[in-house]
């Protein structure tokens, strides 16, 4: 499955709209996904769970990568 399988939609972030820091757009695609164990070491969370929600912009295509709320 791709990010553009479904529609954009709106996202929230600690209770705030998510806007895009590139263009200012506010539709994403979304998915779960796994980190890389490289991307884990780099931010020394190597406890955390291996897996993030990936936001794609709908207009630019830039990533905005989240790890799940504890």
């Amino acid at each position: 499955m791709s990010f553009t399988d479904k529609e954009p939609g709106g996202q929230t972030v600690a209770g705030k709209p998510l806007r895009c820091p590139i263009c200012q757009h506010d539709r994403f695609w979304s998915r779960r996904t796994l980190l890389p164990r490289r991307a884990l070491a780099a931010f020394d969370i190597e406890w955390a769970a291996p897996k993030a929600v990936v936001h794609a912009c709908a207009r630019c295509r830039h990533l905005l990568w989240f790890l799940p709320e504890s």
